[in-house]
């Protein structure tokens, strides 16, 4: 599953037992910082079992924030983020991942060394019930 590149895999894990998958999620940043690129993105596919403390305020979506690190190839075609149906990790021998990410008009392609999960945090979409 996505998480398990992570070099953080345990917040998932303790989080949602067993992880929860993104099938299909909604790209809403893509950021450089330094030798770091950062992705945020918010899926609608909330899994049955999440962090109690949740149940605090309504929620039916979850945006999740990614470090990747220690970049040393990415490729952009696009202009415009959004819905990405295509969204696959890979790991070569040597440790080094990368990230696939495509949808019309956008597609990237990245690799890097590590990935951090930086944020999950639930929160209401009004365009989703």
């Amino acid at each position: 599953m996505w998480f398990e590149l992570a070099t953080n895999r345990k917040m998932i894990e303790s989080m949602f037992l067993g992880g929860f998958p993104l099938d299909e999620i909604e790209v809403t940043k893509v950021a450089f910082e330094g030798g770091d690129l950062s992705i945020s993105f918010n899926t609608k596919d909330v899994p049955k079992k999440y962090p109690k403390k949740w149940n605090v305020n309504k929620f039916n979506a979850i945006h999740v924030t990614l470090r990747l690190s220690d970049v040393h190839k990415v490729d952009f075609s696009g202009k415009n983020t959004g819905w990405f149906s295509e969204f696959s990790f890979e790991e070569f021998d040597g440790g080094n991942k990368s990230i696939i990410l495509n949808a019309e008009p956008f597609s990237m392609n990245c690799e890097f060394n590590f990935l951090t999960i930086v944020s999950v945090t639930p929160y209401e979409d009004i365009r989703w019930d």
